[in-house]
């Protein structure tokens, strides 16, 4: 497992659209998007409310139909319950592949001009 790019997101864009993600990751692994078994994804701004960024991804990626994609929120601890359950679901040998999606877009909601904007990126 291994991080290859971090993006940032910039007013007006969604996370979803991000051109290169997760295509370049994939690609970068060697592991075609049919081979996907799940998507795990937490966001603290979601790109539409009450879906997951997992489900967009999942659609963009043309994944197929019996793909599990969910959230798992937890905030800072959010990625540690990710792997946590990725593990758990390839070491039982019912899923080979997963792909775990963050993305810590607060700055839609506080302003890059406020004095605590560096905290949140």
């Amino acid at each position: 497992m291994e991080v290859r790019r971090s993006s940032l997101l910039h007013h007006g864009d969604v996370f979803a659209a991000l051109p290169s993600q997760p295509v370049q990751p994939l690609q970068n692994a060697r592991v075609a998007p049919e081979e996907i078994d799940f998507v795990l994804s937490w966001s603290v701004c979601p790109d539409l409310l009450e879906v997951p960024n997992a489900c967009i991804v999942h659609e963009k990626l043309g994944l197929r139909p019996d793909v599990f994609s969910g959230a798992i929120t937890g905030a800072c601890s959010a990625f540690l319950a990710q792997l946590e359950l990725a593990a758990g679901l390839i070491s039982s040998g019912r899923m080979r592949f997963g792909l775990l999606l963050q993305s810590n877009n607060v700055t839609r909601m506080i302003p890059k001009e406020a004095s605590h904007s560096p905290w949140f990126g």
